[in-house]
């Protein structure tokens, strides 16, 4: 009979293998990516422009181009363009980051040629009417007022623009970058950006004929436009560094941000440099979270992670703390990262990290949906999904003195920016 008291020992996994991701190209030498897995027959198709907030000086222009983009086209309201795809049980998902916007149709198998020529439609004639603009404004600018009540909100924002001054990824709309969104810069950004050849199509789900869909996509989008978009050059700017104290003094808690900035994701530290941030932040069992949460009860969660974007990485580190305890929260943040430079942590919290790491891993492609967000953040940066085995690789083969060495060179908490938002 088996003791239930004892905890049964760790297995780690033996192998990983990762969904495939089938690259094939338009006429127009457009990529298109393929990924079938589940048993659903639904798919995502996601046409993806390399128009994020990165496009433009102007903050505004990209996130509002993206928002409004299936609120009505040259022959369709938005309301038509909602009923036309609902007769289907299909709809749409826009999206917009640092580097690229999309506009995601979620449909069945067998409705989708129906409903490719909507989206067709909805990502080549935007109309951009001016009362559906007037209403986008007015709802996210009340939002904004709610927003900014919150010290979550306040410390995010802040921490952004400290880290990236002037820069698309410190971008923050207020309310003047609302109300400076026209309709005319808008249509002329559709023009410009939102071109095939600044693009990439990511079709995921099941139960799809592969050359079939190609077909009709190549039917839709296999011309070529004859125009080449640049982004504008915007020099990465100095971040800031030291406390930064956001006053909100009515607030019951405050929120921390707290990171710098790190190596560059192609640089040949950085994956291990990921495991060394889940060691100290990225799970639940992590240094941090062990002190500020179990040991001293400061916090329900703090967290840490790096971030690569495709210029660049942070570390960010975030918790929601009691204002008493804001400062020595940060004392202990800074603490913990001096213990991973002065002391070489063992052998059986590795392997913790190791085996938290690579069932996390695998838990990112439970399906087509989170496999295709995943991809598209790996194509966004230019890798492929050798990227992944490599980083499965790393993290099995890291060892004490690795992690040492890495602290010794990246934690260096006297560099950091500490944002405090409350009280």
């Amino acid at each position: 009979m088996v003791d239930r008291s004892i905890m049964p020992a760790v297995q780690p996994l033996k192998e990983i293998r990762f969904p495939i991701l089938i690259q094939k190209q338009l006429n127009n030498k457009v990529p298109v990516f393929f990924i079938q897995q589940g048993n659903v027959p639904i798919l995502q198709i996601s046409v993806v422009f390399y128009a994020g907030n990165t496009a433009s000086t102007a903050k505004h222009i990209p996130i509002a181009a993206n928002a409004l983009i299936a609120e009505g086209t040259a022959h369709k309201t938005s309301q038509e363009i909602f009923d036309a795809l609902d007769f289907y049980g299909a709809y749409l998902q826009t999206y917009c980051a640092n580097e690229i916007a999309d506009v995601s149709l979620y449909t069945s198998v067998k409705h989708l040629e129906k409903v490719l020529p909507i989206l067709y439609e909805v990502v080549t004639e935007p109309a951009y009417p001016e009362s559906e603009i007037q209403l986008w404004k007015q709802r996210h600018i009340e939002q904004l007022k709610v927003n900014k009540q919150k010290t979550s909100y306040l410390a995010g924002n802040t921490f952004k623009q400290a880290l990236y001054p002037q820069h698309p990824y410190g971008y923050v709309m207020d309310e003047q970058d609302y109300n400076t969104v026209h309709q005319p810069e808008l249509i002329q950004f559709h023009k410009n950006a939102y071109i095939p050849e600044n693009s990439f199509i990511l079709v995921s789900g099941d139960e799809y004929d592969i050359d079939k869909v190609l077909k009709w996509l190549n039917q839709y989008w296999g011309y070529t436009s004859g125009k080449y978009f640049q982004k504008p050059a915007i020099t990465l700017p100095q971040a800031q560094q030291g406390v930064i104290h956001v006053p909100k003094s009515d607030a019951m808690q405050a929120s921390l941000r707290i990171g710098a900035r790190m190596i560059h994701h192609a640089h040949p530290d950085y994956l291990s440099l990921k495991v060394l941030i889940t060691l100290y932040g990225g799970y639940f069992g992590s240094r941090l979270m062990s002190n500020l949460r179990e040991e001293r009860g400061y916090t329900y969660g703090i967290y840490a992670s790096l971030i690569g974007l495709k210029q660049d990485s942070y570390l960010s580190i975030s918790a929601d703390v009691g204002i008493s305890v804001a400062n020595d929260a940060i004392e202990q943040i800074k603490i913990e990262a001096e213990k991973l430079c002065n002391e070489p942590i063992s052998q059986d919290e590795l392997e913790i990290v190791k085996n938290y790491m690579l069932g996390q891993l695998t838990g990112d492609f439970e399906t087509a949906f989170n496999t295709a967000d995943y991809y598209k953040s790996l194509i966004t940066l230019g890798y492929d999904t050798q990227h992944l085995y490599q980083f499965v690789d790393t993290i099995k083969q890291i060892t004490v003195q690795d992690l040492h060495n890495l602290a010794q060179l990246y934690l260096d908490p006297t560099q950091w920016l500490y944002v405090k938002a409350g009280g």
